[in-house]
């Protein structure tokens, strides 16, 4: 078993906080902004092509931060073969959480959230150096 190493950087100006999970030389970002939380190959940030392996929609900024707190929690627990360390698919991996529960985002769900999905991929883009800086990469 690969040991994780984790590190978190909180940045309120920008209203974000992230984290990367490192198994060995392969690891994870994960972003929080707002109430969008990503997670990415940190190995891939630094390419053109860097897509998100899994990216949930919130209903309020507190339970975005709670689910963020949890997802690197579990990212810790994932084995270094699984989808988000070594075996990514290539699937449209989006969900919604609410106070209700969780679900993957349907057709119709997609228009309503892509203002804020725009938004949140926007950025990532634009503050992804900042992110690899903080994090020490």
């Amino acid at each position: 078993m690969v040991r994780s190493v984790v590190r978190m950087e909180e940045n309120r100006a920008l209203g974000a906080a992230y984290a990367v999970v490192e198994k060995g030389a392969l690891g994870v970002l994960l972003v929080l902004k707002d109430r969008e939380c990503g997670v990415f190959d940190y190995t891939a940030m630094n390419s053109d092509k860097f897509q998100y392996l899994l990216l949930k929609h919130y209903d309020t900024p507190s339970r975005a931060y709670e689910d963020f707190l949890k997802l690197v929690g579990k990212m810790c627990k994932k084995r270094e073969d699984s989808k988000y360390f070594r075996n990514h698919l290539p699937e449209d991996n989006r969900m919604i959480r609410t106070a209700e529960g969780e679900h993957g985002v349907t057709r119709e769900e997609r228009a309503l959230y892509e203002e804020r999905f725009a938004a949140f991929r926007q950025f990532v883009a634009g503050e992804r150096s900042r992110i690899l800086k903080a994090l020490g990469k």
